[in-house]
């Protein structure tokens, strides 16, 4: 999948990249086996004023994107739109793709920043993460989930907010409120990575539940949970 400043995602055939047909989006645009996916249109009031203020032309612009493990889902994120787009495609034809089997089936909007890097999660399949480009935490959202989709992950700090105001006055460089985030990856075992110009910091998600991640929960969470299963007990007839 390549992104760049188009308003569209263009899913390529591997091969065409390691012959070297390809050299230049230009080719990518009239290739006949390269397929086109557009990129929505925000229709948040908010994200179209930035656009035109920003001069990035007439339609939304993309710089990251990425697949999930089972390439049944890919994902892009407008920086111009601030926004994440999701794309899905039937298991039964992932790997010769056309323009008609994709669908878009989730957008991420309402940022107040740019969104830019983002990646699946692995081990589980439809969750991902993303970032704007300054902010105190990261997104995560289910693509196929309905109502409540998304929640934030909370950055660790190396610098609480007084500090960084004196750190930057003192740099003489303009204030921002949070960290500039510079990537998000994945790893095995549901662990994420994000790179901030602060610090590095490592969150792992559970992909199942056991007694071992039980105890890493607070108190409260873990008394809460036990009276859900104790609650969902059928009484002995």
């Amino acid at each position: 999948a390549v992104v760049g400043d188009v308003d569209a995602m263009f899913l390529v055939p591997l091969d065409l990249v390691v012959n070297g047909t390809l050299s230049d989006m230009s080719q990518m645009i009239n290739h006949s086996a390269i397929q086109r996916l557009e990129l929505p249109s925000s229709p948040s009031p908010s994200a179209q004023a930035a656009r035109q203020s920003s001069h990035q032309g007439s339609g939304p612009n993309s710089q990251y994107c990425a697949w999930n493990a089972s390439s049944s889902l890919v994902a892009a994120s407008s920086d111009n739109e601030r926004y994440v787009a999701v794309w899905h495609t039937p298991p039964s034809s992932p790997s010769s793709p056309s323009a008609t089997s994709w669908q878009q089936i989730k957008f991420f909007g309402h940022h107040s920043r740019p969104c830019l890097p983002l990646s699946f999660v692995d081990g589980l399949d439809s969750t991902l993460v993303w970032s704007e480009d300054i902010c105190g935490h990261v997104c995560v959202g289910d693509a196929l989930i309905g109502e409540k989709d998304r929640g934030w992950l909370k950055l660790p700090e190396r610098l609480n907010k007084r500090k960084r105001k004196y750190v930057f006055q003192a740099m003489l460089h303009p204030h921002i409120d949070g960290q500039r985030v510079t990537g998000v990856a994945s790893s095995t075992g549901g662990r994420v990575y994000v790179a901030t110009t602060e610090l590095l910091s490592r969150h792992t998600f559970a992909t199942e539940w056991d007694a071992n991640i039980h105890k890493r929960f607070p108190k409260g969470f873990r008394d809460a949970a036990r009276q859900v299963l104790l609650g969902s007990r059928q009484p002995a007839c």
